[in-house]
């Protein structure tokens, strides 16, 4: 064989070898893929797709525009200095929150009371002017409740002055020191600040003879039992009816 031959044959050898080298690498490859872990492949899908921020845990440094623009999960969340991670209220936190909340639903009806005491004044009959005391509120005469009769509130309901009835005896539950300890202690945390605006409205309506025994019944804690029916209707009338039928708590 001449010096051309062998050189010839050396080179198919090495492409040779190459080319066998190549297809096992391949095949090698395929056996991977086929029998790979199943978690390996889990694994490698999972990062390939779009990881979900878990509703409420959003850093704090997001940008407020990014959030706005967001589409999915992102809309709607908190940064995560706004979670709540403080202490449940004790009850008497819970109270004063009511009570800040009866004092805006208050405020915001004593602004419509004047129209809708006119209004009402405009339908009366001058019978009913004088039969009911409504008289003495279009006359200016009676500022409150306490200047008129213990029945007044019932008559004066009846022709429409609701709502200067309820002004009153907002205005006399916020200067009577005895409403907010008997309020905090026969109020139903159910009803929220709509609760204690209710007991508002209805402590000036309560005949002034009765108050007084209420005062004295839930400083005590008396039992529904031991109460005379002027005092229980009088707790019923101002929300108490939870207060009744547990185990009574006192003021103190």
């Amino acid at each position: 064989m001449t010096s051309d031959g062998r050189a010839h044959g050396a080179r198919t050898e090495i492409l040779t070898a190459a080319l066998y080298t190549g297809v096992c690498f391949a095949a090698a490859v395929a056996g991977w893929t086929i029998f790979e872990p199943r978690e390996h492949r889990r694994g490698a899908a999972r990062s390939s797709e779009p990881v979900e921020q878990p509703r409420g845990l959003v850093p704090s440094n997001l940008d407020s525009h990014a959030l706005s623009t967001a589409r999915g999960p992102l809309r709607d969340v908190a940064p995560l200095t706004a979670l709540n991670t403080s202490h449940p209220k004790s009850p008497d936190e819970t109270f004063a929150d009511a009570l800040r909340g009866a004092e805006r639903l208050a405020t915001a009806a004593d602004l419509t009371e004047p129209e809708e005491t006119r209004k009402a004044l405009a339908l009366i009959t001058q019978e009913e002017l004088v039969r009911s005391g409504a008289r003495y509120v279009q006359n200016g005469d009676a500022t409150d409740l306490n200047a008129l009769a213990y029945d007044a509130p019932d008559a004066l309901n009846r022709v429409g002055l609701t709502a200067w009835v309820n002004r009153s005896s907002r205005r006399m539950a916020r200067a009577d020191p005895a409403f907010r300890p008997v309020a905090r202690a026969i109020w139903d945390p159910a009803t929220g600040a709509h609760g204690v605006f209710a007991m508002m409205n209805g402590w000036g309506t309560i005949n002034p003879f009765v108050r007084p025994a209420i005062v004295r019944a839930v400083e005590a804690g008396t039992r529904a039992e031991h109460l005379s029916p002027e005092v229980r209707n009088g707790i019923l009338k101002l929300g108490g009816r939870a207060w009744l039928q547990h185990e009574p708590r006192s003021v103190h």
